[in-house]
């Protein structure tokens, strides 16, 4: 995913920062994804194997708190609300029950809410009128999320869209770069 996001300090209270911020993201590839309800009776059977692309967009409103060392960088903690719309858009789905057979293609929708918070590093080279600085976070989705093992048959048999929340990012990895004013 790639993103673009603006923050604000509202208070600066000795080494610690206080910011509103806000970021849109958006998935830059549709990658192609893969959904199979299988069930083992000593063999494998394929009740349900779809096949279509994943696209993602999210708008992300949160609050940080920093610690600004001297020379050594930022260092803080951001918990935001990760409003986020997911389309898985499937262009194949073979069916083994309740007969055999091939579904339309069809798309599945979903809206998340989500509570996240990530932790991150930063450092900046502050010239006079502006300042570059290079971030690296790594965060936690706050929201319990059903096991893949907690679907049940007709949810695949009906391609429910509840089956998106299975694929929503429980943890990442941010690189971001960008410049202060």
């Amino acid at each position: 995913m790639i993103s673009i996001g603006a923050a604000y300090t509202f208070l600066s209270e000795g080494l610690f920062q206080f910011r509103g911020n806000l970021e849109y993201a958006m998935s830059i590839q549709n990658p192609q994804t893969e959904l199979r309800f299988l069930q083992y009776q000593g063999t494998i059977n394929y009740f349900l194997e779809a096949s279509g692309t994943l696209k993602c967009t999210s708008i992300n409103p949160g609050l940080t708190v920093v610690y600004v060392s001297s020379g050594a960088g930022e260092y803080g903690l951001t918990l935001e609300e990760r409003f986020m719309a997911m389309e898985y858009d499937i262009n194949q789905a073979t069916y083994a029950f309740p007969s055999p057979g091939q579904a339309p293609s069809l798309s599945l929708k979903k809206q998340l809410v989500d509570p996240f918070l990530s932790v991150h590093a930063t450092f900046v080279q502050q010239y006079q009128s502006c300042g570059l600085f290079a971030r690296i976070s790594y965060g936690l989705d706050l929201r319990s999320i059903p096991a893949i093992g907690g679907y049940q048959q007709q949810d695949f048999q009906t391609l429910n869209d509840d089956l998106l929340e299975a694929l929503r990012p429980r943890q990442e990895v941010k690189l971001s770069l960008g410049t202060r004013f």
